[in-house]
């Protein structure tokens, strides 16, 4: 595809994020909560940063590529939940705030930690 294809990407409210996956445990993600770039250079960059800058992981080796499985996550835009009944767990994702913390919860995480 031709990179202008992808400039409609970053509108606002387009958020990215980057997963790399290693025989189903997390072995990075780093994104963005805002869209600053347009899609295909902030999949360029996050997959970038999710594989050597994440600094919950050792970086990721070139013999880890192959057995690597590649997730992209494009959220829209932000919306408060006032009620707890709102959130869909494994369809909603959750931005968590609490003081200068923040932490996020993407649908398909709950996959792989379960509800329970």
């Amino acid at each position: 595809m031709n990179p202008t294809q992808y400039e409609r990407s970053a509108e606002p409210g387009a958020r990215r994020f980057r997963d790399a996956d290693r025989i189903g445990r997390l072995r990075g993600c780093i994104g963005y909560t805002t869209a600053v770039k347009p899609l295909f250079i902030t999949v360029r960059d996050t997959a970038m940063f999710a594989a050597l800058r994440d600094p919950r992981f050792h970086e990721v080796s070139v013999e880890e590529l192959p057995r690597l499985k590649y997730e992209i996550s494009v959220l829209s835009p932000l919306r408060r939940a006032v009620d707890v009944e709102q959130i869909h767990v494994g369809e909603h994702g959750l931005l968590m705030k609490n003081g200068d913390k923040e932490g996020r919860c993407f649908p398909g995480a709950v996959e792989q930690v379960g509800t329970g």
